[in-house]
């Protein structure tokens, strides 16, 4: 986390927990972000601006239930010595699928095991 908003599937912070058999917590790994430093300051989409991207792409459907909404923090630039995060806004639909939306751009990605799978890129001049 950094000012409050959790880094989305970002490998150089985050805690793996391996459980035992009967749930319990029997280790960890973690890595940590240092050294972070923000940019500029710029405007954002709203989250309701965010979802009217994913409902407009219909990367949701009619009658889905959003179960979560947070902004966070997700890697737009990977990289050995350093990383470019974007803010994101996150959301869970329905329970069980994330949907993350850079919420400079509008690009869309998708919580799956593909991480980083970027769904598409919205034209930047075009707000919702």
């Amino acid at each position: 986390m950094h000012d409050n908003k959790t880094f989305y599937k970002n490998k150089n912070g985050e805690i793996i927990i391996q459980l035992d058999e009967e749930g319990n917590i029997d280790s960890y790994t973690q890595t940590m972000l240092e050294n972070i430093q923000e940019i500029k300051e710029q405007d954002i989409f709203s989250a309701k601006q965010a979802l009217l991207i994913l409902y407009n792409k219909q990367y949701i459907q009619s009658g889905s239930e959003i179960t979560d909404v947070n902004l966070g923090y997700y890697t737009l630039v990977p990289a050995l010595s350093s990383q470019l995060l974007v803010p994101t806004w996150r959301f869970e639909i329905n329970g069980e699928e994330n949907l993350f939306v850079n919420a400079v751009e509008g690009s869309v990605f998708q919580g799956t095991e593909e991480d980083n799978e970027r769904l598409e890129v919205r034209d930047p001049n075009v707000v919702p």
